[in-house]
């Protein structure tokens, strides 16, 4: 995805946890979409931090999981849950088998931040486990712009 690109459409995943699966977080507040997998241990290093962003800005800032397998066993419910409990992941979390989310977002790797502004467009990307101070730097100016 290109920066101002709209954001895809959340369907044609296999399932959700946290949620009944009617995301539509596009139009109410700006969005973080993130992408993770239990076989990352990158995912495991960055999710407590993700989480305080999650924790301090939840309430100006819609939250969304994607678990996308990386190997054939990931895809694996009850792993997915308890890794999902283990690290704290409260937000919705779709769960991509397919890939679906991961193909019409192109993601690069694993883990993989989107934001999103009220009006859906992209206004930051970022992958890998660490970074994650930058990430919140630039969630601040999307809510900031008022955008």
């Amino acid at each position: 995805m290109k920066l101002h690109e709209t954001m895809p459409e959340l369907a044609g995943v296999s399932g959700w946890l946290n949620s009944d699966g009617k995301e539509e977080p596009a139009g109410q507040k700006p969005v973080l979409i993130h992408f993770w997998s239990v076989s990352s241990p990158l995912c495991f290093e960055a999710m407590p931090e993700l989480n305080d962003i999650r924790d301090d800005l939840e309430s100006d800032l819609h939250f969304i999981a994607v678990h996308v397998p990386l190997l054939e066993k990931d895809v694996n419910l009850s792993v997915i849950k308890e890794s999902a409990n283990h690290l704290n992941i409260t937000q919705p979390v779709a769960l991509d088998n397919q890939r679906v989310l991961a193909d019409a977002f192109e993601i690069p790797k694993v883990p993989a931040y989107y934001v999103f502004d009220s009006g859906g467009r992209l206004r930051h990307f970022q992958k890998g486990g660490r970074g994650i101070k930058m990430l919140r730097r630039r969630i601040e100016r999307v809510l900031k712009s008022g955008d």
